[in-house]
């Protein structure tokens, strides 16, 4: 059975499931979670989330929940289990909620600033936490709209992670065959494609440590903020390379020095470090190498715009989700004004040891 950890639930309504698996025979785990709980639908809240606070996603997958995971389950699925003390009334009471409706409530503002100012300890989230959260009861036309939003949020996000997994230059590069390794210098020298300003008298720097770069393309042009350390002192110092180069050249440099496993470009002389950078070469010939890395870059910028659309779009709903909640817990205007210039306080993440899977009954 697919194994889910807190870490799985990377934001709200976004799930990234880790590949873990459990053997789920109830009769050798200790305390194990009840079957009742594994068959449905049902919120999940991550657990250890530090400053982040509170924020949940939904499972629709039966995923087994480990301990950093708390479920946040309606009344009327678990009654019959003997584990559960279930209040009266609280069966019919929790058939009246939308569980997508009640998950758009718990991710948004309203419910997040109420649990920083009420709840929050700081440290974690934990059941206790979750039950006190309220939840409006509120009218079905108004639970459907947050549910369609709520839903339409788990599919942007699923569709945003796919977006960015598929737009990693790491993987859009390794899908091409190389022929070697070039390296800056030779985009930098080329004086008919290239014109560099040194800035800072970076170029007089024979000997530095700690070099790291910074590449930014700032209106087609590829500028590199550089970082180091002169060996007769500790003083960090920085300066910037600004190469005017043909836009799909600095696009595709700056990606490939983003994408270093190894920021840190070692000691020596400052600008020779800049130039010994490797970029990946895909073809011996030069033109059929830069159509190459023209379709690179137009791969890598079509799923950056899709990217950013998506974005925009999971904006506009968690929006529509606000202001509909803000009037569910009776905020006005000034209440809003100072719910949204609050900041939480900013916590270390706890640490869970493990252990068996925790419930928050709705």
């Amino acid at each position: 059975m697919p194994l889910l950890r807190g870490e799985d639930i990377t934001g709200r309504y976004v799930m990234e499931w880790g590949g873990q698996y459990i053997l789920y025979e109830p009769e050798k785990l200790v305390n194990p979670l009840f079957p009742e709980a594994l068959g449905s639908p049902k919120i999940v809240v991550r657990k250890i989330s530090g400053s982040r606070g509170l924020f949940a996603a939904y499972d629709d997958k039966g995923l087994y929940p480990f301990s950093t995971v708390i479920l946040a389950l309606p009344y009327h699925l678990v009654a019959e289990v003997k584990r559960v003390r279930v209040p009266e009334g609280a069966v019919e009471k929790s058939r009246r909620f939308d569980p997508r409706y009640v998950l758009a409530i718990i991710n948004s503002r309203a419910a997040r600033f109420y649990y920083d100012m009420m709840i929050a300890d700081g440290l974690s989230v934990v059941p206790s936490h979750v039950n006190r959260l309220p939840i409006p009861d509120a009218p079905a036309d108004v639970q459907a709209r947050l549910s369609a939003h709520a839903a339409d949020l788990l599919r942007m996000g699923r569709e945003l992670g796919e977006e960015q997994r598929l737009g990693s230059f790491r993987r859009i590069v390794s899908e091409r065959p190389r022929t070697g390794e070039d390296d800056l210098g030779h985009y930098l020298d080329n004086r008919a494609e290239a014109v560099i300003e040194v800035h800072d008298r970076l170029d007089q720097v024979t000997r530095a440590s700690r070099i790291t770069v910074l590449p930014i393309v700032r209106e087609g042009d590829l500028e590199l903020r550089v970082s180091y350390r002169p060996r007769s002192t500790d003083e960090e110092k920085h300066g910037t390379v600004v190469c005017h180069l043909d836009p799909l050249k600095a696009v595709f440099l700056a990606s490939v020095m983003r994408d270093r496993e190894r920021p840190d470009l070692g000691s020596g002389r400052l600008m020779a470090k800049l130039r010994a950078i490797e970029i990946p070469r895909f073809d011996a010939d030069w033109t059929r190498h830069m159509e190459i890395v023209g379709d690179i870059v137009g791969t890598l910028q079509k799923h950056e715009a899709a990217i950013k659309e998506l974005t925009r779009a999971i904006e506009v709903s968690e929006a529509n989700i606000d202001r509909e909640a803000y009037a569910l817990f009776g905020l006005d205007e000034a209440d809003v004004t100072r719910l949204l210039a609050f900041q939480p306080r900013a916590d270390e993440p706890a640490v869970d040891e493990g252990g068996s899977p925790e419930v928050a009954d709705d």
